[in-house]
């Protein structure tokens, strides 16, 4: 089965702007989407799901188990995990995904993200932009996937 790695964004991917005064919230709708999505990529690939939120930082090692609960309930259905995560740098989000896709030979990816502004050259990069008032959506599971070239 071919590997697709997707690069995982929370805040503005797994939750909404009205969510973020809430810390470490993931927004039900949102994961539902995701949990549709994951769904329909596993069927069909070797998912990876890479962590390049800041979510990575933002946490200690401790709570990173309760913090991620929403996110490995929805992963754990399909027997899988967070399969690593991108490095922290003095870098672009962009760089870092680019180097952790060159370091580990990465053919095929999506990256799910909501700022425009951290991917300075989207041209070079697979990228699905979720709006962060919305968050990801159902509507937005085929246009994800098909970005993959499904």
């Amino acid at each position: 089965m071919e590997e697709v790695y997707l690069f995982l964004d929370i805040d503005g991917v797994l939750n909404r702007r009205s969510d973020w005064d809430k810390k470490f919230y993931m927004n039900p709708e949102c994961l539902q989407a995701f949990d549709e999505l994951i769904n329909k990529l596993h069927k069909k690939y070797d998912l990876r799901i890479i962590l390049s939120s800041t979510w990575r930082f933002a946490m200690s090692n401790d709570e990173s188990d309760s913090v991620l609960l929403p996110l490995n309930t929805v992963l754990h259905k399909y027997n899988l995990g967070i399969y690593g995560s991108t490095v922290k740098s003095n870098k672009t989000r962009q760089e870092e995904i680019e180097y952790y896709i060159r370091r580990n030979g990465v053919n095929k990816y999506v990256i799910l993200d909501d700022d425009a502004s951290l991917f300075p050259d989207r041209s070079r990069i697979n990228i699905y932009l979720t709006d962060y008032k919305t968050g990801l959506s159902s509507r937005e599971v085929r246009a994800v996937i098909k970005s993959i070239g499904t």
